[in-house]
């Protein structure tokens, strides 16, 4: 029928294959894939980031779902498509050819060998090598401006035993890495990735680096939600506990439950951000509402001991007096029960206190003179 044709094609180029791989097996693996050993291999790495994983704060460990790609040229494992039927490439185990020991240099896992994937072997040489890897990289936070911050996250691969000599590193695709089938991660947006190269030291022996970098900015919605608005609505009540009536005896009370309240939310930001020199944003914040409120129960601690100190009580000095009823209460715009609404100067206020002196010292004198007629 008109499948014979098709199957004794299939048949042929599978005949080649297993010829092929007979004869590319016979050549040795255990060094590196030139001619003149003087030059070096050029390879190319494509990094692909498919999911972000957990971006740990605590640890400041990202983990993360990568696809890589290398691309390299074995001087060692040619052929002549003629001899095998026209066969132009072959996809064979990558324990059977030299493969660049590229290894993530800031892995916090230690060097995890990659999946052993097939490798495409093309009759030029060309050698494409597609693995994917679940890789756990140490990512330093700057926190801060948290909520409201932004990371790099760097990804640093290079060889682990060859030198720039042996083995020359280059980026490959566009801008060196791809984000096109990334799954945008809860929380953070990924907003690109950039490549650089490097080396470690100076001289021939040194090591070709790739560093890919992470940039994630931050979604403030979730800790604005659960870490800014409770504690913001929690400082407002601050200041409303001067408002109490000092008999009720609530305004200590009330002062230290706010302030043990915002005191659990900075226990809880300082669980979830790693340890920092300086504070964050959102920490600056709690430490200003706790100022607040220990100003406000100081306050309140205050005026209810001047309103309960009884008859026993000694009378203010001279000069609080004026400072107080006079220019303070004019500044804050506050007059004296009783008093008439006009503005008074430390001098009247000063004057009306003598009076006032002088007026119960004649009443308890009249008083006394009365208790001893009686």
């Amino acid at each position: 029928g008109n499948d014979c044709p098709a199957t004794a094609a299939d048949a042929a180029s599978g005949g080649a294959a297993r010829r092929l791989l007979r004869d590319l097996l016979g050549v040795g693996v255990a060094v590196r894939p030139v001619q003149d050993t003087e030059q070096p291999v050029t390879v190319s790495l494509r990094l692909g980031v498919r999911l972000l994983i957990r971006l740990d704060e605590r640890e400041q460990v990202l983990t993360s779902y990568l696809w890589t790609r290398q691309e390299w040229t074995d001087e060692l494992h040619r052929w002549n498509k003629s001899d095998y039927d026209g066969l132009e490439t072959i996809h064979i185990p990558g324990r059977y050819l030299w493969r660049p020991d590229i290894v993530l240099y800031n892995s916090v896992d230690g060097f995890s060998p990659p999946a052993d994937t097939n490798v495409r072997l093309s009759h030029d040489g060309h050698l494409t090598w597609d693995s994917p890897a679940i890789v756990r990289s140490a990512c330093p936070l700057d926190i801060r401006l948290f909520p409201f911050d932004s990371q790099r996250c760097p990804l640093t691969f290079g060889s682990w035993s060859h030198g720039a000599g042996g083995l020359r590193l280059r980026a490959g695709g566009r801008a060196g890495g791809g984000l096109e089938d990334l799954v945008q991660p809860a929380g953070w947006q990924v907003t690109g990735l950039s490549v650089s190269d490097g080396t470690s030291a100076a001289g021939r022996d040194h090591a070709a680096r790739l560093t890919y970098t992470l940039s994630l900015r931050r979604r403030p919605a979730a800790p604005l939600r659960d870490l800014l608005l409770p504690p913001a609505l929690t400082s407002a009540l601050a200041p409303l506990a001067l408002c109490l009536p000092a008999p009720s005896g609530e305004r200590v009370a009330l002062g230290l439950a706010l302030l043990l309240a915002i005191t659990v939310f900075q226990l809880m930001l300082a669980e979830t951000l790693p340890p920092a020199e300086t504070a964050p944003l959102l920490g600056r914040f709690y430490m200003a509402s706790m100022a607040v409120i220990t100003t406000s129960t100081a306050v309140s601690v205050l005026l209810l001991a001047v309103y309960h100190c009884g008859p026993e009580a000694k009378p203010l000095p001279r000069w609080v007096r004026v400072v107080i009823l006079g220019h303070l209460a004019r500044v804050l715009a506050i007059r004296p029960p009783g008093e008439p609404h006009q503005r008074r100067t430390g001098s009247e206020v000063e004057a009306g206190l003598t009076s006032g002196r002088r007026a119960q010292s004649v009443g308890g004198d009249e008083e006394g003179s009365e208790s001893e007629r009686g």
